[in-house]
């Protein structure tokens, strides 16, 4: 049990070192660290905090929530009811609208409490929860997995200071990850710790509920990708034999911990839930679009953006195709750490660990990559004709060669009669069982599981009154035949059983040729291929091929990724417009490959190339964020919150210029807060019912600014003449009582 997540042998010389040796070792990890830090960060620090990472838009967004929560705390009015935050007046539960972030707290509040300004305690926040990434990630590569120095450093850095996490700064919500490292160091205890009690294990088991419950409550991404991508490598370390037994005895001796530990995540999670159920409902799939937009393609896993230092000339002299989205796909950690990893993976491929994360790796990839759907539905199709002639091949069943028969048939009994692939290979099955009953004559009992589901498959997806119709009009000439020709007579039965079969299918599909034609040319192709029992697979490996092809078949038609096929079944898929995020996530076990890698130079005392592979991946991940002017924005922010009267009962603001609600919306937000009344600007993750109307007021062919705010009264039941408008014709408005004494910008 103890063996799943070893990755070396605890007697390596860096494990052995002397005192002074550990010690340096443990300094170059830290500078790594602060390096990492360094870079990641750089426009900020060089700035003084003049300039913060990274626009005037999400940035200020959620260092709003955080500003929010930390009013909150405060019991500030106007904040004290957390899910009710005073934009998109008077709409309640609108943090639910967006990531909460209210876990991230902790590292923000004391922040400000120490009398920093908000948006430079954000830049302060974003700094230490990078910090504090590398730091768990150094606790989980050497003490939870045991590796060397270089080793941890590499692993921890790219978890840290990895391209994609660096390329996603705009989104604060998604660089605090330590709540994940220390819920796998908790399994790393688990796993590994040969004398570790029952209490313990209990703690760790608790400690792994409240890590996802605690990310959850941060950011929504990464708490449903890790839980999800939990599920999966646990389902990776059972399927996979080097690990099962470990997984399973595990699960035997501490069922009621990891029961205990689920039902405190549970308990925990109740607000969370009460709150973003209903605006999930509210919105419910509106996303769906986006996250074809947003969904990762092949050459997503390869671009590290144009601010990359080492890599960003390639994005600039081929940029990724024309995408809506296209800082999304940035998901790229560098042509040599692409290379590491891979290779390290695939050499420690013989641990148990080491095998789970390529098994889960390559899951990942080839789920959240987008595909032309249907090619690789036919060609899937094409190995189910392949497997199907060498079964039929087969002269007796085996076990296996019976469960690969069944399966096959279950497939194509609950295939959706809208997909023509399946309708395809159902006719394919179809001709194998009739040449399979009419090739052994005299064998009854070897005809009966063929005829049974040639028959069952007829009747489910022929049109049976033509079918019936073709045999009363052969059946009678065949029964006079065999009449007179007795000798012949279970050959004239099987002829005209195949006469009436391959007449009922050609009326039944004659609209749709294609199905006639793919079925000729796969059952020729399937019987011929299987002809040669030396190039014949197992009936093992029969099984395998069809338990892979055929879902691709049924999953991938119509669609052209596993994710957008499946995501619909998956609870809270609904909220991840941007699968791409899901970066954030494989880079762990990206992270364990470059580790493996490094570790085995360094396990050969090529200690000097092992550092020098650890800091030269790392530096494939460095590059510049856009940033914004600090000054810049508190005048934005200044300008909207001088003009706001205080008995106001709420304000809207509209600029003169035409720039995007979002950037204006977050300016009323923060001015808001500053004139402590409520704003109906906003900008979020989603947005209220009937909402939309007023950015898009004053456009061609949309009603006026006034009238989108009659309608918005209306709707929440408020009074306009005690709402204030600010900017954009703002002297049209209905005066507030007392009259508001402001200027039209």
């Amino acid at each position: 049990m103890d063996r799943l997540a070893d990755v070396d042998d605890p007697s390596l010389p860096q494990l052995q070192a002397d005192r002074p040796a550990r010690i340096a070792r443990g300094a170059l990890v830290t500078a790594v660290g602060l390096a990492g830090v360094a870079a990641a960060h750089h426009p900020m620090l060089l700035s003084g905090f003049r300039k913060i990472q990274t626009d005037l838009g999400d940035s200020r967004l959620l260092n709003y929530l955080l500003e929010h929560g930390w009013l909150w705390a405060r019991r500030t009015p106007g904040h004290e009811r957390f899910w009710d935050a005073p934009f998109f007046h008077p709409v309640p539960n609108v943090i639910a609208f967006s990531d909460s972030m209210l876990s991230y707290g902790p590292l923000y509040w004391p922040m400000r409490l120490a009398g920093l300004a908000p948006d430079t305690a954000f830049g302060a926040f974003l700094i230490a929860a990078t910090a504090l990434n590398y730091a768990a990630g150094v606790l989980l590569f050497r003490k939870g997995l045991g590796f060397g120095a270089p080793a941890t450093a590499a692993g921890a850095g790219l978890i840290a200071f990895g391209a994609p996490r660096v390329n996603q700064l705009g989104h604060a919500q998604l660089v605090p990850f330590f709540y994940q490292i220390l819920a796998l160091y908790a399994l790393c205890r688990i796993f590994r710790a040969p004398k570790i009690g029952a209490g313990e294990r209990a703690a760790c088991w608790v400690a792994i509920g409240l890590a996802v419950a605690a990310q959850l409550y941060g950011g929504v991404y990464l708490g449903w990708f890790f839980g999800v991508g939990l599920a999966f490598t646990a389902a990776a370390a059972i399927v996979l034999k080097l690990s099962r037994d470990a997984v399973l005895e595990v699960a035997r001796r501490d069922w009621w911990a990891a029961a205990t530990g689920a039902l405190v995540a549970a308990v925990a999670l109740i607000p969370f839930l009460t709150h973003y159920l209903p605006a999930a409902r509210e919105f419910g799939s509106n996303f769906n679009q986006i996250q074809i937009y947003a969904h990762p393609t092949t050459e997503s896993w390869w671009s590290l953006g144009e601010g990359n230092w080492m890599w960003g000339w390639v994005e600039r002299r081929w940029p990724l195709k024309s995408n809506p989205f296209p800082w999304e796909h940035h998901l790229g950690i560098g042509y040599l750490t692409t290379a590491a990893c891979g290779v390290g993976l695939y050499l420690g491929r013989g641990r148990p660990l080491i095998r789970v994360a390529l098994a889960t790796m390559l899951l990942g990839l080839a789920t959240m990559t987008m595909v032309p759907g249907p090619q690789v539905a036919n060609l899937a199709a094409v190995a189910v004709c392949f497997a199907l002639g060498c079964l039929f091949r087969e002269p007796d069943w085996s076990e296996r060669g019976a469960a690969a028969f069944a399966l096959a048939t279950a497939f194509l009994l609950t295939a959706s009669p809208f997909n023509d692939v399946m309708r395809t290979l159902t006719v394919v099955m179809m001709v194998f069982c009739f040449v399979r009953v009419a090739s052994r004559p005299g064998l009854i009992d070897k005809q009966f599981a063929p005829a049974s589901i040639l028959a069952i498959l007829a009747l489910n997806s022929l049109a049976i009154p033509t079918a019936a119709t073709m045999a009363g009009v052969l059946a009678p000439p065949a029964l006079l035949f065999g009449f007179y020709q007795p000798a012949r007579r279970r050959f004239v039965t099987s002829a005209t059983i195949g006469l009436v079969l391959a007449s009922a299918i050609w009326l039944t599909f004659e609209s749709r040729p294609w199905i006639l034609t793919g079925a000729a040319l796969g059952a020729a192709l399937g019987w011929a291929a299987g002809a040669s029992e030396r190039l014949r697979p197992s009936a093992v490996w029969q099984l395998r091929i069809l338990l892979v092809a055929f879902p691709l078949v049924i999953l991938l038609y119509g669609h052209n990724s596993l994710w957008l096929a499946c995501s619909p079944w998956i609870p809270g898929s609904q909220a991840i417009r941007v699968p791409c995020r899901v970066v954030l996530i494989m880079v762990l076990p990206a992270a364990l490959g470059i580790a493996a890698m490094v570790q085995r130079l360094d396990r050969g005392r090529w200690g000097a190339a092992a550092w020098g592979l650890a800091l030269l991946c790392l530096a494939e991940q460095t590059g510049t964020t856009k940033t914004y002017d600090v000054a810049l924005s508190r005048a934005r922010i200044d300008d909207v919150a001088r003009r706001i009267d205080p008995s106001a009962e709420s304000f809207y603001y509209r600029p003169e210029n035409d720039e995007l609600f979002m950037f204006y919306g977050v300016d009323a937000m923060w001015a808001g807060i500053e004139a402590g009344v409520p704003t109906i600007n906003g900008y979020s993750g989603g947005f209220p019912t009937g909402w939309w109307a007023l950015p898009m007021a004053d456009s061609p062919h949309e009603i006026s600014t006034e009238a989108a705010l009659r309608e918005w009264s209306a709707l929440k039941g408020l009074d306009r003449s005690r709402i204030q408008r600010i900017g954009r014709q703002a002297g049209n408005e209905v005066p507030a009582s007392p009259p508001v004494d402001d200027e039209a910008r």
